[in-house]
């Protein structure tokens, strides 16, 4: 009887498909969109130089699928850190954007959704991206205004539009060396979560 699960091609192919797009990643974080070719991407991965081509096609596909490994990727760190109590939700919105800010795949991303200007396949996936990302941050917008008038009064889509691109813009802020207080930031909007959320006390972290 034959023996079921994934053959040992498919396993092998499934791990140097993400050798590549790890390679991928950490190109992008290092050496910036425009140094991230197929070849320095295959050296890396320790891939034969058509490797790229051969398990995603073009460098337009890689990319875009880069980027979708590593929204989901973040949208899911995201998720973890805040399924905490509703009284640690300071420190843990806290902690997120600074361990967000230092991971490579957020830099991967800022390069990859500056790269998509020139590549109608990579904007296409980054605009899906953007939808994504503020849906999520709806949802995390409605977590933490639960309980607050202010719940009822907000336009709730708006304000997570505005706080997804806050966040996006103190990332380019930083990656082009701009002095970015990350503290700062998250102090205020524990504050503000303070002020506008019964029992909710400012974090310390």
């Amino acid at each position: 009887m034959a023996r079921s699960g994934p053959k040992r091609g498919d396993t092998r192919r499934t791990e140097t498909r993400s050798a590549i797009v790890d390679s991928t990643v950490a190109t992008l974080a290092q050496h910036g969109f425009s140094a991230t070719s197929a070849r320095a991407v295959a050296e890396r991965a320790g891939v034969a130089p058509g490797g790229v081509f051969y398990h995603f096609g073009s460098m337009d596909d890689l990319l875009a699928e880069t980027f979708t490994i590593c929204l989901d990727r973040r949208i899911a760190r995201l998720r973890a850190a805040i399924a905490v109590p509703r009284s640690g939700l300071p420190a843990a919105f806290t902690q997120a954007v600074r361990d967000e800010f230092a991971h490579d795949e957020s830099r991967a991303l800022l390069e990859l959704v500056v790269g998509a200007i020139d590549s109608p396949m990579l904007r296409v996936r980054v605009r899906d991206g953007l939808d994504l990302s503020f849906a999520f941050t709806r949802g995390v917008v409605d977590l933490l205004l639960a309980d607050s008038p202010l719940a009822e009064t907000l336009p709730l889509d708006l304000v997570a539009q505005v706080a997804a691109s806050a966040f996006f813009g103190l990332a380019v802020m930083d990656l082009v060396g701009a002095d970015v207080d990350i503290d700062g930031m998250t102090a205020l909007v524990n504050t503000l979560l303070g002020l506008v959320r019964p029992g909710t006390e400012p974090s310390e972290s």
